[in-house]
């Protein structure tokens, strides 16, 4: 079943390296029950940068939807993500060739609704991109000023301090 395939959870380390390692057999997962090419391209400059301490479960929650999107609806080949840093924070980008929709045309499901919810709550910029025949292109923006650094905090000095508007 595909919710159970991406419904998998283990918070571990709160790094970028351990999120990469994390999406990465979410990817592997994903092409062998659709029969998809995957691949995740990772600036490794990024290893043991911190990933904001309460957004990795939103993170992982929209990754696994999107994955879970793609697999059902998509009828994609090729599924891609890059996760990289840019000009104001980290950038993840997932996207797929599948059939692409009218973004101006669809009725917002339970999926998508949660999609632009999860990231609201924590202060995730995501832009979701589509065109029939075209594929689906999901933008993740996490900005730099999720993490404050805390020395006495128990998960490595990282806090979460709020959702941003």
């Amino acid at each position: 079943e595909i919710r159970d395939l991406v419904n998998t959870d283990d918070e571990g380390s709160l790094t970028f390296g351990y999120f990469s390692v994390w999406l990465q057999s979410q990817l592997r997962e994903a092409a062998r029950a659709g029969g998809m090419e995957v691949d995740l391209s990772f600036d490794r400059r990024l290893d043991d940068s911190p990933l904001p301490f309460g957004v990795s479960a939103h993170l992982k929650k929209i990754c696994r939807e999107i994955i879970q999107n793609t697999l059902k609806h998509a009828e994609a080949t090729v599924l891609r993500a890059t996760l990289s840093l840019g000009p104001g924070g980290f950038h993840l980008q997932i996207a797929d060739n599948g059939r692409g929709f009218r973004p101006d045309n669809i009725t917002m499901g339970t999926g998508l609704r949660s999609l632009e919810k999860r990231a609201a709550e924590c202060g995730l910029a995501l832009m979701r991109h589509s065109a029939p025949g075209a594929g689906t292109t999901y933008d993740i923006k996490i900005p730099q000023d999720l993490v404050l650094t805390d020395v006495n905090h128990p998960n490595g000095g990282l806090t979460f301090f709020g959702t941003h508007s």
